[in-house]
């Protein structure tokens, strides 16, 4: 089974529905807690219901329609790296929608760093070739002081304990 790597935009979507269902659920729950507050004269629990039930019912919607929008962006990130579609007309047609719409979400994936290596000149993206060669980790635990990090190639000290490393090539 193959682990899949947790990108930002897969972090970023996570937090955005977890703020959504909790903002729900600050709706559903102010309510009664403003009811049972009042009645007992527990002003702090209706105060809390007061607050909940407020910031649910503006915020709520608000952060369901950034989930929504996060979601519409991973579909076009996942066009560009997954099924390697490299023009706005290809995206527009695969996921039936506007070119306008596909090059927004597009921008807006790159300019927030999901889509990266890649130059974009408003219609195709072609692949960076300037791009930096990615490091080959060696290790990611240092042998003296056993802090975490990540020694490449070309680094061999420790951030932590300044201990020198013997690299073998």
């Amino acid at each position: 089974m193959s682990k899949k790597i947790k990108t930002e935009i897969d972090k970023d979507k996570s937090k955005s529905l977890i703020l959504s269902i909790v903002l729900t659920i600050a709706l559903v729950v102010g309510v009664p807690l403003i009811v049972y507050g009042a009645s007992n004269s527990l002003w702090i629990i209706m105060i809390v219901g007061i607050v909940c039930t407020v910031a649910g019912f503006y915020c709520s919607p608000i952060a369901w329609v950034h989930y929504s929008n996060v979601k519409a962006i991973k579909r076009v990130v996942d066009a560009v790296l997954i099924e390697k579609m490299e023009s706005v007309t290809e995206i527009s047609k695969q996921l039936q929608i506007s070119p306008r719409v596909a090059k927004d979400r597009l921008t807006t994936a790159i300019q927030k760093r999901y889509i990266m290596g890649y130059i974009f000149d408003g219609e195709n993206l072609t692949l960076n070739q300037k791009q930096i060669k990615k490091k080959r980790v060696i290790s990611n635990h240092c042998p003296n002081c056993g802090g975490k990090m990540e020694v490449f190639e070309d680094f061999n000290f420790c951030p932590y304990c300044n201990t020198r490393f013997e690299i073998e090539k």
